[in-house]
């Protein structure tokens, strides 16, 4: 549910100390684990790698 405020309210996340968006996610029934897409980077994240910045309201 993160991933998806996340990438609709257009927030940034940390993926390796550097300051990313999410460009789209995959999941699937069948599947273990999300995947997710940053922009930029074209190989799919794993939604651990991933910090979502919480932002102050």
């Amino acid at each position: 549910m993160r991933i998806r405020r996340a990438k609709q309210r257009c927030r940034p996340i940390l993926h390796l100390s550097v300051k990313q968006f999410i460009t789209g996610f995959c999941w699937h029934k069948a599947d273990d684990e999300m995947v997710v897409y940053l922009e930029g980077i074209t190989r799919p994240v794993r939604p651990c790698d991933i910090t979502i910045i919480e932002e102050a309201t």
